[in-house]
């Protein structure tokens, strides 16, 4: 692994229309604060020339055809795994339906290149995506928040002591006979449901 960029994806499945769209939107976004240009990389030139149907399918040909393409003042080039003398890329990427072949490639270029992978499916980024700690795009370019694995939902048990801490008055403790009554009817209930927090 060469590059210093940043990594991310697109949850793409199959020839994904809108995955190409927000993918393409977020290259031109991404070239133009920086130096105008972007890249455009697939294994070879027939990746480009099978996306004729899609929104950008112009595009795509006169890429495939001419390596170079200047489009509303960005400089597109091409990126294919059979172009040589290609060491180092400081302007963003974005690779379309790469398999590991094309990701290793890539990665390896020296420089400060951001990638943006749109796969033909999930599971086919999954190691790449693991690797570079890549985040998720929305289909607008968002950076997709995931929930934490890592946070469980809260116990039962924490549950109940927030209840019973609302309900007392702290400053005095447990003094008054209603404050107590809450008290041991929140203990038991929690020791008879085996939900006791342990303590340490």
């Amino acid at each position: 692994m060469s590059r210093k960029g940043q990594s991310f994806y697109i949850d793409s499945h199959g020839p994904d229309e809108e995955s190409l769209i927000a993918g393409t939107k977020c290259l031109m976004s991404a070239a133009s604060k920086c130096n105008n240009v972007g890249v455009i990389a697939v294994h070879s030139k027939q990746n480009l020339n099978n996306l004729h149907g899609s929104k950008f399918g112009t595009l795509f040909a006169d890429l495939a055809k001419h390596n170079t393409l200047d489009i509303s003042g960005i400089t597109l080039r091409l990126f294919t795994m059979r172009m040589s003398g290609i060491s180092s890329c400081n302007d963003p990427i974005l690779a379309l339906y790469g398999y590991q072949k094309l990701l290793d490639a890539i990665d390896a270029l020296d420089g400060q290149a951001d990638v943006l992978f749109v796969p033909w499916n999930r599971e086919e980024a999954q190691d790449w995506i693991d690797t570079w700690d890549a985040k998720e795009l929305s289909g607008t370019g968002e950076i997709v928040i995931s929930p934490d694995k890592t946070i469980e939902p809260p116990k039962l048990w924490h549950i109940a002591l927030d209840r019973l801490t609302a309900l007392l008055n702290l400053s005095t403790g447990i003094i008054h006979s209603s404050d107590k009554l809450h008290a041991i009817t929140t203990l038991e209930t929690l020791y008879h449901k085996n939900e006791m927090p342990v303590v340490r």
